[in-house]
């Protein structure tokens, strides 16, 4: 869980601009980023979330998992997005998805401050340089920006998320 009591900034990070580009989309009020269609690329994510699950990730997929199982989960999270449920974030290295994550503001009228911070995926080649913290980061900032002041987060234990997260202030 982490509490906003201020506004936070989302540009802060150690990956080189000049070869990591962040992206967002969404449909929801206030925050506004790049359209999906600009830089979502639906082969590339599946790749890249395939890479992920059987690097061990743990974000709720079991192996073993392919392409077959990684595409329609896209195709959900990208009409999620469209229908406004869903604010997507993608890390772009040298032309290719490097990583993404998702804010999923709560639908509960009585929970308007609220969000989910979701399925963090950065891909194995990339990891280690900061691209993972960026897009937590940029999670954190648009919530921010658009009124969302208690995020949550769950994860399994893994010695990656381990060190991430407590260094981004999550408890």
């Amino acid at each position: 869980v982490l509490e906003l009591d201020q506004p936070v900034d989302s540009s802060a990070s150690n990956i080189n601009s000049e070869t990591v580009k962040l992206e967002y989309c969404s449909r929801l009020d206030g925050l506004c980023g790049s359209s999906a269609a600009d830089w979502v690329d639906l082969p590339h994510d599946v790749v890249l979330q395939s890479n992920c699950v059987n690097g061990g990730a743990s974000v709720g997929f079991m192996n073993p998992f392919g392409p077959a199982n990684a595409r329609p989960w896209w195709e959900d999270v990208l009409a999620e997005v469209e229908a406004g449920r869903t604010v997507l974030f993608g890390a772009i290295a040298e032309g290719d998805i490097a990583g993404t994550a998702q804010l999923v503001p709560a639908t509960k009228p009585t929970q308007p401050h609220r969000a989910d911070v979701s399925k963090l995926l950065v891909h194995t080649k990339a990891r280690g340089h900061g691209i993972g913290a960026a897009l937590m980061r940029a999670d954190v900032g648009v919530a921010g920006r658009g009124g969302l002041r208690l995020l949550d987060l769950h994860r399994a234990p893994a010695p990656v998320a381990e060190r991430l997260y407590p260094r981004l202030g999550w408890e």
